[in-house]
Formats: C-alpha cells, sequence, structure tokens
C-alpha cells in the first residue's frame, strides 16, 4: 500500500503530464500560400515533368525560394489532383455513355 506521501492523487498532475497546448504546433511552421508567379513555375514544370528528381527538387527550390521539400510536397499534391480530376472526367464520360464505372475517392 502506498503511503499518504507517494500517493499519486495529490501531485499536480503537470508532473507526469508537461504538455502545454500552444497557438501554433511546435516546431511548425504556419501554412504558406505559394505566389502566383511560383504555383505558374510549378505548373510549367509539371507539364513536362510530374515527378522531378532530387536534384531538379533543388534547382527549382532555389529558384522559387522554397525547400527542396516544399517543392516534393507540391508536386505530390499535385499528382494527387490530377488523379482525382481524371477520375471524375472518367465517371463523367462514363455516365454520358450509360456506362457505371469505379471512381477514385467519389
Amino acid at each position: 500500500m502506498l503511503t499518504p506521501s507517494k500517493d499519486f492523487a495529490h501531485h499536480d498532475p503537470s508532473t507526469f503530464f508537461p504538455y502545454i497546448p500552444s497557438d501554433a504546433a511546435a516546431g511548425r511552421e504556419s501554412r504558406r500560400i505559394g505566389s502566383v508567379a511560383r504555383n505558374k513555375a510549378l505548373q510549367g514544370v509539371f507539364k513536362t515533368n510530374t515527378k522531378p528528381n532530387a536534384a531538379l527538387r533543388k534547382q527549382l527550390a532555389d529558384q522559387l525560394e522554397m525547400t527542396p521539400r516544399g517543392v516534393q510536397c507540391w508536386f505530390q499534391n499535385m499528382r494527387a489532383k490530377a488523379k482525382y480530376v481524371a477520375s471524375k472526367e472518367a465517371a463523367a464520360d462514363a455516365a454520358a455513355c450509360g456506362k457505371r464505372i469505379k471512381t477514385y475517392r467519389t
């Protein structure tokens, strides 16, 4: 049996759970929205190359004042968007023909 001095119910919970929520997540920057010029530049590259290698990502990052990881995420998000739009267009075409197909994220 625990003695009263070692009874955990009498301790402050912050001793065991030091988490203190803050306005912004610790160590993370707030979400950035790119400029129109930046998006046009990235979209121009996306039309010719949907999966840039590390060297091209680094070059784009330097030119556009982004991180290589930011460039990588942008391309990843655009590939997902392109896949989604293509599946919606295929579903619309199939509906026009009277066919039923499975779509991505309906």
